[in-house]
């Protein structure tokens, strides 16, 4: 057997976060604040005191629950910065509070359910499923192991089905 004749199956390596310094980090990036996926808000960055070093006052919104978290820390420190991913499904069904989605390619999923976080989103979705008319596309936010629905908004294509 040679080195040529390995199978190999297909994997994603990595790590769901990277090291990101403290003093690149500017509005709109993500960062993790106390172990949370956060969309920075605002960033204050204060001068040298005579102690040493200047520090950076970030104020985040985590991306799943949209709390504020806070956090202070040196600009020479490193921080953690979490793998954000993005997908956009086609709305099929909704069972209870289950979501049945399809991917662009056609594949289905029914693991993700309504926002329980953002009752105004969940109730948007429930009736926009209720226009059998139209399409709507639902955006899924993933990071550090979670998935999460952010948005919806309608299809620029006529229902398929």
């Amino acid at each position: 057997m040679s080195s040529s004749d390995n199978e190999f199956d297909c994997c994603v390596a990595g790590s769901n976060t990277f090291p990101v310094p403290c003093s690149s980090l500017r509005k709109g990036m993500h960062c993790l604040i106390d172990g949370h996926p956060v969309r920075i808000i605002n960033i204050d960055i204060s001068k040298n005191g005579k102690h040493g070093h200047a520090k950076a006052h970030i104020t985040g919104e985590d991306i799943f629950t949209g709390k504020k978290v806070e956090e202070c820390c040196p600009t020479s420190h490193g921080m953690t910065a979490p793998v954000v991913t993005r997908q956009e499904y086609i709305l099929i069904d909704i069972d209870g509070n289950y979501l049945t989605l399809q991917e662009m390619d056609g594949e289905i999923r029914e693991d993700l359910t309504l926002p329980t976080n953002d009752d105004n989103l969940a109730r948007q979705i429930r009736k926009s499923f209720d226009m059998t008319e139209k399409e709507f596309i639902i955006t899924v936010v993933g990071a550090m192991d979670m998935e999460g629905v952010v948005q919806i908004r309608e299809s620029t294509v006529p229902k398929r089905f």
